[in-house]
């Protein structure tokens, strides 16, 4: 399996990396958290869920998935896979993961690996 931007995401994780595309993202649509918050609280999990639930509203992050980290030798998604995946996460994993309570981060990025695969 190709090491793609999500895959890096989900089974890498580079936290120092997460923790700067979630910082400078949170930034861009106006999100008034503390930097501690991301920088020193967030684990790599909330971090993960963080990245997710960002990349469905910022289009600068989109991009990043789609052109890839090339200065980490990290390639861009397939157009497909991104496309796939992209029009999908919404309804199929952030919607249903809000609205139930009950549902943990866990299985949120449970959902987010299963529409990863099949994508």
């Amino acid at each position: 399996m190709q090491q793609d931007m999500l895959f890096r995401v989900l089974y890498v994780g580079d936290a120092a990396l997460l923790r700067e595309l979630v910082w400078l993202s949170a930034q861009r649509l106006g999100a008034t958290w503390r930097r501690e918050a991301v920088e020193v609280e967030a684990s790599l999990l909330r971090l993960r869920v963080l990245f997710f639930l960002l990349v469905d509203r910022d289009m600068a992050l989109k991009e990043k998935l789609l052109d890839g980290w090339p200065e980490l030798g990290v390639p861009a998604l397939e157009p497909r896979k991104a496309e796939r995946f992209l029009s999908q996460l919404r309804a199929e994993v952030i919607e249903p993961w809000l609205v139930d309570e009950r549902r943990t981060e866990d299985e949120f990025l449970g959902a987010v690996t299963d529409l990863y695969l099949v994508s």
